[in-house]
Formats: structure tokens, sequence, C-alpha cells
């Protein structure tokens, strides 16, 4: 008897110090109602309301799980936790499923979390994060939930607190926001709409078409039919005028409660009007997707997109996604090099087929966009043509490093800057050509430059007046239309007065983009793609300068 004994006891203890030792590391606080916040309020430069963002919100709470339908009980149990009442706090077998599945893909795709775990991360103010050591005090505060609350209790405090989106908190909440009626008043497909809510919170709107998909993946037996239902009589609480220009407004601004921006909701209209017109055009054109920014001086006042969906369908805001920008860096280099050198628009510079030899023994022959070589060329017409071996040249004469914190200054003055983290050697003289990803956003920011002095930083005052003779150049060179006739006929769309524009197309036609500014006040960046990276039909002279002429006429009347 002794014998047998020893393992139950020693099996005893162990468990005994282990929900010790939970109880006494867990810190959780009581399970109570999470407090109330302030909503967000983001208007436009006119006062105009552009959304009205309410923090996590409840308006009720159940105060038993005698209140919920039994069907919704049975289904977030067997959906979310099947052996919820009867593992404490954890689930052994399915963290030994888990360890198997992530062991066969190679990396970690899934936590086995249970109900408890998941109440622990709803009680917590912050992200405890996903890894090992994590999710170890994670698993023990489970279980030493064990000692304070009943499973009934775990249960009802999580269905309290899970998040629906549209900063919804709360079961009860989301079945009067959403379908303005109580929980029990709701059928299956409405009760599992909010479920999978709870789920996937972060899924917008924009996006329901996949959104769909994932349900029927999610859950056996829900059909279209029942999606179309639910999505007919629902009633979203938030409300977003501009959503991927709002959500970018509070990832940049998270802590303020009221925000007057720089954003014009009129004149974003009107660009709207005109995407709308130009989109037959441009679907002739296989241009699907488009980004539109508008500043004024160094304030963003537009961003404007047309048809940004990823390959699952989810949301995108193409003004945020970086791409290689290629020669559209090259008004940045030309401007070190007339600085440092001396150069001139007039300066001669030859276009011929050119080799470098790298360290690794192989050599690095650049080539022009258009296969062609001119020969001597002024310095003004390599730079509005985008030949590449002008600037390969220029690079080699300037330096990889000294351009490379040339742009990272840039960054720091407008907001944009990285942490050199990179090697700028490992791209070579391929840096005149800016192998490097960009979003248009901050590409645009950057080439404020050009038409603003940023006067309210006295650092960033002196380092752009150092370079205010060659920036007044460049200016100047992408504003006389002689300098374009390498590349366009004498009679274009960008020979307009008091007015600088480059266009750039990347190689077979996947991204055509223009930036158009007046000399004194408006710039205008259009990026024109597809995001599946299909190739257009024309070139960004054609796609995006298209919208750009149409957009031009708004902004010199606006």
């Amino acid at each position: 008897m002794k014998i047998a004994k020893k393992p139950v006891i020693k099996f005893f203890i162990r468990w005994n110090i282990l929900f010790f030792i939970a109880l006494i590391a867990s810190g959780i606080k009581s399970f109570s109602h999470l407090d109330q916040k302030p909503s967000t309020k983001i208007y436009d430069k006119n006062g105009i309301l552009l959304a009205d963002i309410r923090a996590p919100y409840r308006q009720t709470a159940y105060e038993s799980l005698s209140e919920l339908p039994s069907r919704l009980l049975q289904f977030v149990i067997t959906k979310e936790d099947q052996r919820f009442y009867s593992h404490p706090g954890i689930d052994l077998l399915a963290i030994a499923r888990a360890f198997r599945v992530n062991l066969n893909a190679g990396k970690i795709v899934q936590w086995a979390s249970t109900i408890d775990q998941q109440a622990i991360k709803l009680s917590r103010e912050s992200f405890l994060g996903r890894g090992i050591s994590e999710k170890i005090r994670e698993w023990l505060w489970a279980i030493g939930l064990q000692f304070r609350y009943s499973k009934d209790e775990i249960l009802l405090f999580y269905l309290n607190n899970l998040s629906f989106g549209n900063g919804i908190r709360g079961l009860k909440t989301a079945c009067k926001i959403y379908f303005n009626t109580d929980c029990d008043q709701l059928s299956k497909p409405y009760l599992i709409y909010l479920i999978s809510k709870s789920k996937y919170p972060s899924k917008s709107d924009l996006a329901d078409y996949s959104y769909q998909s994932m349900l029927q993946n999610w859950i056996t037996g829900y059909t279209l039919n029942d999606f179309q239902i639910v999505q007919q009589n629902r009633w979203l609480f938030i409300e977003k005028k501009i959503p991927h220009l709002v959500d970018y407004i509070l990832s940049t601004n998270p802590t303020q409660s009221n925000l007057t921006t720089t954003v014009d909701l009129a004149l974003y209209e009107k660009i709207q009007i005109i995407l709308e017109k130009m989109k037959p055009y441009l679907e002739t054109q296989n241009a699907n997707d488009t980004c539109i920014l508008v500043f004024d001086g160094n304030k963003l006042i537009s961003m404007n997109i047309l048809q940004v969906y990823g390959s699952q369908g989810s949301y995108i805001n193409g003004c945020l996604r970086k791409r290689q920008v290629w020669s559209a860096m090259k008004p940045f280099l030309y401007t070190i090099a007339f600085q440092k050198f001396g150069y001139t628009p007039e300066t001669i510079i030859k276009d011929e087929p050119v080799s470098y030899f790298l360290d690794n023994g192989g050599k690095y022959q650049p080539k022009n966009f258009s296969m062609h070589y001119h020969g001597e060329v002024s310095m003004g017409q390599a730079l509005w043509s985008s030949l590449n071996i002008p600037a390969v040249k220029l690079l080699d004469q300037v330096k990889v490093d000294v351009f490379y914190d040339f742009l990272r200054t840039i960054g720091k003055i407008v907001g944009t800057e990285e942490k050199r983290e990179d090697d700028p050697s490992q791209y070579g003289l391929a840096l005149a050509l800016w192998v490097k990803e960009i979003s248009p956003l901050d590409f645009a920011k950057m080439r404020t430059i050009f038409s603003y002095d940023y006067t309210d930083s006295v650092w960033a005052k002196n380092f752009l007046t150092t370079y205010k003779s060659a920036r007044e150049t460049i200016k100047s060179i992408l504003s006389i239309n002689s300098n374009r006739l390498l590349s366009f006929p004498q009679f274009n769309r960008f020979d307009l007065p008091d007015t600088f524009v480059k266009s750039w197309t990347s190689r077979n036609f996947v991204d055509g983009r223009v930036c158009w500014a007046h000399k004194s006040w408006k710039l205008l960046c259009i990026r024109v793609w597809n995001y599946n990276a299909q190739p257009m039909k024309d070139s960004g002279y054609a796609t995006a300068g298209s919208l750009r002429n149409e957009i031009m006429i708004l902004l010199s009347s606006f």
C-alpha cells in the first residue's frame, strides 16, 4: 500500500505546488467591467467630422449565463474549447495536438488557447506577446484562475469582454449594436456572424466577400445566403467617411481623443468623382489600382485610393504599401551632384554603355530603360528623360554612402526616417536606380522638400539652405519642356507654365507614376498599378498622367 500511494502523493504535491505558484504569480485583477474610455473624433481642416470612433464600448453586460441562449453557449464551447468544463485552465491534449501540428509545419501555427487563457488576455491592459515564456506565464495564470473563479464565472467574463470589432466589446452589446435586438432573439446565422466577428475583429467590411468564404471554412453549414441575410440586416455602430485615411490618421495619432487634421474632405470627394469618371479608361489600360496624394506645403490634404484589395480580399491602402520607385529618386541624386560638384543643367555627360567591376569579380553593366543610348547629353536632358547610365555615373562620383545618408536626412526632416540597419554598400551603384522599397506616401513626403523649406526646424532649414540653389535647379529642369524632348514629343501634356513634373514607369509597365507640383504651392503624386503585378498597357505618362491632368485642373481652382 505504501508503494502504491507514493506516485499518488507525489502527483498531488506537484500539482498543488504548481497551482500555488500559478496563484501567487498570476497577479490577475478581479474580473470587472473594463473602464469606459471616451470616443475618438477626427475632423477635417474645416471642422467636418470624418469619424466618431468609440473606444472599447459596452452598453450592458450579462449578469449570469442563464440569460444567454443555450444554443449560443453550446456553440461557443464546441468551437472554442470543447473540454472547457473538464480541464484545469489548460488543455494538455490540445497542447499536444498543437505541438504536433507546429512540428510538422516547421513553425508555430497553433497555440491551443483555452477559454480560460483567452479570459486572461481580455483581463490585461497590455498584450503579453507570443513567445514561449509569455505562453508559459499565460498557462500558469489560467491554472490560477481555477482557485478564484468558477468555470461559469470565467465563461461569463469571456463573453462579456470579447471584442467584436468597430470598438464594440461584449456579446450583449454586440447584439444591440449590430442588430438592435437581444441575443436570444437572433437565429443561428446571426449568432454565427457575431462569434466570427470576435474571432476576426480586424476584418474590414470592405472585404466582406472574402470574409464570407472564411466563415464557410470555419463553420460547417454556413451558406452564402446566410451571410447575405446577415449583411443586409446589420447596422454598424461606427462611422468613417474616409476609412483608409482615417485608419492612417489613427495609426499616427493613437493617443488623441479629438483631432483636427489637415485633410480637406471637399477636395477628397471631388477627386473621388474624377477617379470614378476615369475608371473606364484606366480599365482599358489594365490599370485597376490607384493612389493619389495631395500636399499643401508639407501638409497632407488628400489621400485617395481606388480598388485596392490583397490576394485574400483583405483591404489594402496602396498609398502605404512599399514598392521600388526606381528612377524616381534621381532628382535627389542630381541635387547632391549640382551642390557638391558645381554642375549645371547644361553640363554635358555621356550616355553610353559602361561597366563597373565588382569586388566579387563580376561586372555591373547598367542599361537605359529604352535600351538606347544618346551619346553626349546635357544633365537637364539626362534627368528629365531618366537616363540610367548618367545617373549611375553621378552616383559613382557622389558615393553610395553619401547618397544614402542624404536621403535618410531628408527622411528625418519629413518624418519618414528609417533606422540604418542595412549596409548601403550592398546595393552598390544600383542605388542610383533605387532598388530599395518605399511607400508612395513616404516618397511624396520626401518630394515636398522641393517646394517647402520646413522653417519650423532650425537644423532642417540649415540643411535645406545648403542645397537651396541645387533644389531650385532641379525644379527648373523639371519645368523646361526642351529637357523632355529625348523621351516626349514637343507638344506633350507636361508642357505647362509654373509647374515642375516628373513621370516614371517600371519595367514591364507594372507601375506608372507622376509627381507634379506648382512652383509655390501644392504637390500631387499619383501611382497607378495592379496589385497582382499584371502589366498595364501603357506607361505612367499615359495612365497616371491622364489622372494628373484632370486633378491638376481641379487643384488650380481649389
